[in-house]
């Protein structure tokens, strides 16, 4: 945000005209007319930092905020079937509105339905959608160069190793913008992410015996819910995969019953069940959730529960 400020100088009247004086240090003053017009008002600006777009977020830290997580964020209409999409939008939309936690299904395959080998994303069955991982990572990387003052997590799931995966981020210019996080150790503020240039975290299911850099093991750092719900029913809070103590909370809230359910979405994204739902699993177990993770976000408040959750308007 930006605040312009419009300075008015004391004037001095010297016969209606703008004449010069001295100053204590012998500098020449304009003198002006009151009288007179000012067609070129100074212009002072000054530019705030803005931190995921609230300039009050710059001093929170990475985990202290909640963020809205698309789940299969590349499985998206009308490039995927209905059959297999989860989302609305494409991965540069999803990040224009506001989404900053995305979701990826990685495998390393070739087929008539992907495409010579390589790493790709699909959901579950490829003839309904396959598309290359770098095509995804290239909206990411548009996004992370066009907005600096903001923070992204990616999340991977899938059977791609890690060291194909970094080669891909690698390869899309998106490895300098890594953040490293220890296990146990506090996170930095949003701030302090923006300020150093490493603005992209990235978890992975898989396993990283490796020590590739930049690559966080999921169910270290995260606890989740059962991700399985085909009713609102279904739905609870029990801890399912991860380690309660690693800080992190994704918050699954979305049903698939066979196919990804976008009508079930326009129900369950609504405020007051989406807002009704964390506030039942924060009486279980005292913690926000730290990524919510959403089919179809764009039916419903789920932008509107963010900010609340994170107090800004």
């Amino acid at each position: 945000m930006k605040y312009t400020f419009l300075w008015f100088f004391a004037a001095i009247i010297a016969m209606g005209t703008v004449s010069c004086k001295k100053d204590v240090d012998g500098v020449d003053q304009q003198l002006v007319d009151p009288n007179d017009t000012i067609t070129n008002p100074i212009d002072t600006t000054v530019a705030t930092k803005q931190c995921n777009g609230h300039p009050e977020l710059c001093g929170k830290r990475y985990d202290e905020l909640v963020y809205i997580m698309t789940h299969n964020s590349h499985a998206h209409l009308p490039v995927f079937s209905p059959l297999a999409a989860n989302q609305g939008q494409t991965v540069t939309k999803q990040l224009q509105d506001g989404v900053r936690a995305l979701n990826f299904k990685t495998y390393y395959t070739n087929s008539s339905s992907c495409g010579p080998q390589d790493v790709y994303v699909y959901h579950g069955f490829e003839p309904l959608g396959c598309i290359l991982f770098s095509s995804v990572l290239q909206e990411v990387k548009q996004f992370m160069v066009s907005n600096p003052d903001d923070i992204l997590t990616i999340h991977i799931e899938g059977s791609a190793n890690v060291a194909r995966m970094y080669d891909v981020f690698d390869a899309e210019g998106l490895t300098e913008y890594f953040h490293v996080q220890t296990l146990g150790q506090p996170w930095p503020t949003l701030g302090e992410m923006i300020e150093s240039g490493k603005r992209l975290v990235v978890f992975t299911n898989r396993s990283n015996n490796d020590d590739v850099v930049g690559f966080h093991h999921s169910w270290s750092f995260m606890v989740d819910h059962d991700y399985d719900a085909q009713r609102l029913s279904d739905f609870d809070c029990e801890w399912y995969r991860g380690d309660p103590n690693g800080g992190l909370y994704l918050f699954n809230h979305f049903l698939t019953n066979l196919t990804p359910q976008e009508d079930s979405a326009r129900v369950i994204n609504t405020y007051d069940k989406l807002m009704g739902r964390i506030n039942e699993c924060y009486n279980f177990h005292n913690r926000m959730p730290t990524f919510i993770h959403l089919d179809f976000y764009e039916h419903g408040d789920a932008l509107r529960v963010v900010d609340e959750l994170n107090g800004v308007d």
